[in-house]
């Protein structure tokens, strides 16, 4: 039980900084920045950059969103680096003003003249949507309420617990906990990190941030449960030192206070001799 509710802390851990503002803003921003891509035709962006040319002090607004950008911004951008820009717009008002602001900024796709015809649909925030400053705020109580039980739960371990167990017991309950977080994210980590063939500059931007912060994350675990499985380790040795000093102590404290056991003298058996009457 006590394992359960350290890992639904470290649940929480996980979540409060995966939504934290500079973390959010990186997960989000390649993720629009494909979407946005892929719905700007290249012919809006070549006219885009002939207006920027013409009319550097004016506002350039693209299909995929509803919100405008100077021209000069974009002067000379590529249409991959114009849709960074645009994202990055995006992703910051997701964070710092929700999902319904953010849904505001996205364009309906444009109809089509025939039903023949199909098109991208419009950007989604989807589960995206959990990567703003209120959510973080959200996770970051639930984090702090999910304290109290664990303070209670190895305040008990403590309690229950002798000697050098009252450290090495919630010790060992933490690294027992904390070390399979940490190996998962290792995994995580790994998988993320690992390119293949094809991944375009958003996909590997988006593994570039994963593979950082489930590093970022499996260190916290990490470190954790090193100094737990240490202090574990030593409370155990110091455990065995104090009993076996107590076991070798405890004779020459007798005999300093006089208070040894002296063994009973050898009981003396007669033995009757083949002379004596009786016999």
């Amino acid at each position: 039980m006590a394992c359960v509710i350290v890992v639904a802390c470290g649940a929480h851990i996980t979540h409060t900084r995966v939504t934290s503002s500079g973390t959010a803003v990186r997960i989000t921003t390649p993720i629009f920045a494909a979407g946005i891509d892929d719905r700007i035709p290249a012919e809006e962006w070549t006219a885009a950059q002939a207006r920027a040319d013409e009319a550097p002090d004016s506002e350039i607004t693209f299909s995929p969103v509803t919100f405008s950008v100077p021209a000069s911004d974009i002067d000379g951008l590529t249409k991959e680096d114009g849709s960074w820009l645009l994202a990055s717009h995006l992703a910051s008002v997701l964070y710092d003003e929700g999902e319904a602001a953010a849904e505001a900024l996205i364009a309906e796709p444009p109809r089509h003249e025939t039903e023949d015809e199909e098109g991208q649909g419009a950007l989604s925030i989807g589960p995206l949507a959990v990567l703003s400053a209120e959510r973080h705020s959200s996770f970051q109580t639930a984090f702090l309420a999910s304290l109290v039980p664990v303070i209670i739960t190895l305040g008990a371990v403590v309690l229950f617990s002798r000697g050098a167990g009252r450290v090495g017991a919630p010790a060992f309950v933490l690294a027992l906990a904390t070390a399979p977080l940490a190996f998962g994210w290792l995994v995580i980590g790994s998988a993320a990190g690992t390119p293949e063939p094809g991944d375009d500059e958003f996909l590997l931007s988006m593994r570039e941030v994963i593979s950082d912060e489930a590093a970022g994350i499996r260190n916290i675990f990490l470190v954790i449960a090193g100094l737990s499985i240490l202090a574990s380790v030593g409370a155990f040795f110091t455990g065995i030192g104090i009993a076996v000093h107590q076991r070798v102590r405890r004779p020459a404290e007798e005999e300093e206070t006089g208070t040894a056991v002296t063994p009973p003298p050898p009981i003396a058996i007669p033995v009757r001799s083949a002379d004596q009457p009786g016999s």
